[in-house]
């Protein structure tokens, strides 16, 4: 089955890129924060320990402002071009293994 992605809602879009990238700044402050306390360049480990609420916020205030900007990109060249096309196999139904 061939379909074509017309329009991508900037709104879920920024929502999903909020979550994605917020883990992906957890993720990175949990690094930093290790780091720090395993090789303290500084010599103020502590500083790390805020890193744990601000990255993953700032990170996903990024990735929602970048999500909704590449949805509106993305919706606004689909009038030029056409949609990106996607190529899917639809699956039939697990069968049962319960007797009827």
């Amino acid at each position: 089955m061939r379909a074509k992605i017309k329009f991508i809602g900037p709104i879920s879009s920024a929502k999903t890129y909020l979550l994605i990238m917020g883990f992906y700044g957890l993720i990175i402050a949990i690094y930093s924060v290790f780091r720090d306390y395993v090789w303290p360049a500084n010599g103020h480990p502590e500083v790390g320990i805020s890193l744990l609420i601000v990255n993953p916020l700032l990170y996903g205030l990024i990735g929602a402002f970048i999500g909704a900007i590449g949805a509106i990109v993305y919706n606004w060249t689909v009038k030029y071009v056409g949609g990106v096309e996607v190529h899917m196999q639809e699956l039939s139904e697990p069968k049962s293994t319960e007797q009827q």
